[in-house]
């Protein structure tokens, strides 16, 4: 599993930005499943779907 597809991380799909910011809700050896803002939520293969990790900065 990748590091970063952890539960909280904020997340977009550059082959997708329709469906929006997305943030992980699990993650398994089978899959990530990510609530998309416009897309819902949805169960992907991270070996087929590319997952850009999304940080804010605080200020």
């Amino acid at each position: 599993m990748n590091q970063h597809f952890v539960p909280g991380t904020l997340v977009r799909q550059p082959d997708r930005p329709d469906w929006g910011l997305g943030r992980i809700l699990a993650a398994a050896s089978t899959g990530v499943t990510v609530n998309f803002e416009h897309a819902g939520q949805l169960l992907l293969d991270p070996s087929a779907v590319r997952l850009v990790r999304v940080e804010f900065s605080g200020r």
